[in-house]
C-alpha cells in the first residue's frame, strides 16, 4: 500500500508526514501544549505527544475521511462516531478549522503515524518523514474543503449545441446515409463558438495563475542570498487580463482559399479575462456585469499582444458592496482597483515571468498599480541581525511573522486585521516564485466566516 498525491490536488490542502518539533507551554491553559508546525502554532492536549514523535500533519481548511473520523470517534456528534458515545471536535462538514483556544490561535490537526498505520493495517515505516499525499493505497484521506453550494459562475461562456430549425429540417429529409455524413460539418459550422473563447485560444497561450503555496512549507526554498520581493496579500478577488493569441472562426471560403495557396491568417489575437478560474468572456461580444467586466472595459485595448497580467480587484462593486467585508482598502464606494502582482509574457513555446522590475514599468505605461510592496531587495538586508547558518530560514520566517503579521490593515478605512503577505523570489533568470503567508488572526476569522455560510466573491467565483 502506498501513499500517492492526486492528479491536480491543490498541494495547499495535502498531508506531510513530519517529526514533531518542540513541545511548548501553553501560556494560558494547565492541561494544553503549543507546537509550531511550518510557523503555524497548533494547540495539542498536554501529554498526548512526545518531541520526535512521527505525526501526520493536515492543514486547515482540509476535509478528512468521514470513514477515518468515525473510526478515531472524532465527530462532535456520538452518533456519528464508531462507538456512538464519545464525542470529538470535527463538526460534519469533516474540515480542519483554525481556531483559538485560550488566546493562542491553533492551526492545523495533527495524528500518530502509529495510529494511522494500524487504521489501515500497514508497517509504520511506509510513512516517511517529509512524504506528501491526500491517499493511502486506494482510500483518499484528505482533501480540500469545497463549500457544499457552488453559485457555478461563468456560465455565459457556454451554449448548448442547436441547429437552426430551417436546416435541421433541410437535412432532415436526406437519406440517413447522408444525413450523417452532412449533419457533422453543418452542425460545426453553426456551433463554431459553442464553447466561446476557451475553445478558441491556441494551447499554451493562457494560463491561471498557478497555486500560490505556503511560505512556512516550503522557506528551505529561499537563500539569504536570493532577491526577493514582499508584498501585502490583499483580500479581494483573482482577476487575470491577457491579449492572448487565439484560433480565428471556421469559414469554408478562407479554408478553402489557403488550401489554394491563400495566407489568410488563421490566428488573431482577442483581449481574455477570467477569475480565478473561470474564464470570463461572453459568446456575444459584451462584458459580464460584475467587477470583472468592469475592469475588462478598462483594459480592454491596453494590454499589448501575447501579455498577461495577473492580480487582485479589491474595493467595491459596482452595486456599492465591499469585495470582501470590510476591507474597503481605502477605494470610493462602487469604485473597485486592480492591483497587479505577475505579468508574463508568451515567446511562443515558452513563458518568460517577468521580474518585480518589468511588472513595475508595464503597470505604469498602462496606469496600473501593483500590490503594495513592503521590501525589494536581497533577503539577508532585510534582518541582517540573523546569523548566516544552519537556522537562517528558520530564524527568518520568525522575525518576518513579527514584522508584518497580525497588524492592522494600512489601506483599509477601519481596524481590521490584514490578510498576509506574499514572498516573491525574483533571482534574474529564474523563474519567480511566489509563497504566501496568512496573518493567523486572519485565518481564524476567514475560518469563522465560512462557519456562518458567508458569502466570499474569491471562492464562489
Amino acid at each position: 500500500m502506498k501513499l500517492t498525491t492526486t492528479e491536480g490536488a491543490d498541494p495547499n490542502y495535502l498531508a506531510t508526514v513530519i517529526k514533531l518539533p518542540t513541545i511548548k507551554e501553553h501560556p494560558n491553559a494547565d492541561r494544553l501544549s503549543v507546537v509550531e508546525v511550518f510557523g503555524d502554532s497548533i494547540v495539542i492536549g498536554k501529554g498526548s505527544y512526545t518531541q520526535g514523535d512521527k505525526v501526520v500533519y493536515f492543514p486547515v481548511e482540509s476535509c478528512l475521511s468521514r470513514k477515518f473520523l468515525s473510526h478515531f470517534n472524532l465527530f462532535d456528534k456520538s452518533d456519528l462516531n464508531a462507538d456512538g458515545k464519545t464525542k470529538g471536535y470535527f463538526s460534519t462538514s469533516a474540515r480542519v478549522k483554525a481556531i483559538r483556544l485560550r488566546e493562542i490561535p491553533s492551526q492545523g490537526f495533527l495524528f500518530k503515524v502509529s495510529d494511522l498505520a494500524k487504521y489501515y493495517e500497514i508497517d509504520e515505516n511506509t510513512f516517511t518523514i517529509g512524504d506528501i499525499f491526500d491517499t493511502v493505497g486506494d482510500d483518499t484521506l484528505v482533501t480540500k474543503y469545497v463549500k457544499g453550494s457552488s453559485k457555478g459562475s461563468g456560465a455565459s461562456n457556454v451554449k448548448k449545441s442547436r441547429l437552426p430549425k430551417w436546416v435541421d429540417a433541410t437535412i432532415g429529409v436526406l437519406p440517413r446515409r447522408i444525413r450523417i455524413f452532412v449533419y457533422k460539418p453543418v452542425n460545426a459550422w453553426f456551433n463554431r463558438d459553442m464553447e466561446g473563447i476557451k475553445a478558441q485560444i491556441v494551447d499554451g497561450h493562457f494560463a491561471y495563475h498557478y497555486k500560490t503555496e505556503h511560505l512556512g512549507k516550503n522557506m528551505f526554498l529561499v537563500k539569504d542570498s536570493d532577491r526577493i520581493v514582499i508584498t501585502s496579500k490583499l483580500h479581494g478577488t483573482s482577476a487575470v487580463f491577457g491579449n492572448v493569441l487565439c484560433k480565428r472562426s471556421m469559414n469554408p471560403l478562407r479554408s478553402l482559399w489557403n488550401k489554394l495557396g491563400g495566407k489568410i491568417p488563421t490566428t488573431e489575437h482577442k483581449f481574455v479575462y477570467s477569475s480565478r478560474s473561470v474564464l470570463k468572456n461572453r459568446k456575444d461580444g459584451k462584458y459580464t456585469e460584475d467587477v470583472w467586466g468592469d475592469w475588462a472595459k478598462k483594459l480592454d485595448g491596453k494590454i499589448p499582444p501575447n501579455t498577461i497580467f495577473y492580480g487582485e480587484i479589491v474595493g467595491y462593486t459596482s452595486g456599492g458592496k465591499t469585495i470582501q467585508p470590510n476591507y474597503d482598502y481605502g477605494v470610493l464606494p462602487k469604485e473597485s482597483e486592480f492591483r497587479v502582482y505577475r505579468v508574463t509574457y508568451n515567446l511562443g513555446h515558452t513563458t518568460y515571468e517577468m521580474d518585480w522590475d518589468e511588472i513595475e514599468s508595464e503597470c505604469d505605461r498602462i496606469g496600473l498599480k501593483t500590490v503594495p510592496i513592503l521590501y525589494h531587495g536581497y533577503a539577508d538586508a532585510l534582518f541582517p541581525e540573523i546569523p548566516k547558518d544552519e537556522n537562517w530560514n528558520d530564524q527568518f520566517l520568525s522575525v518576518m511573522k513579527d514584522t508584518y503579521l497580525d497588524k492592522d490593515c494600512d489601506l483599509c478605512k477601519g481596524k481590521i486585521v490584514n490578510e498576509g503577505v506574499v514572498l516573491r523570489v525574483d533571482n534574474i533568470g529564474t523563474n519567480p516564485r511566489a509563497l504566501k503567508f496568512k496573518s493567523p488572526k486572519f485565518v481564524i476569522k476567514e475560518s469563522s466566516a465560512r462557519d456562518k455560510g458567508m458569502e466570499d466573491m474569491e471562492e464562489d467565483a
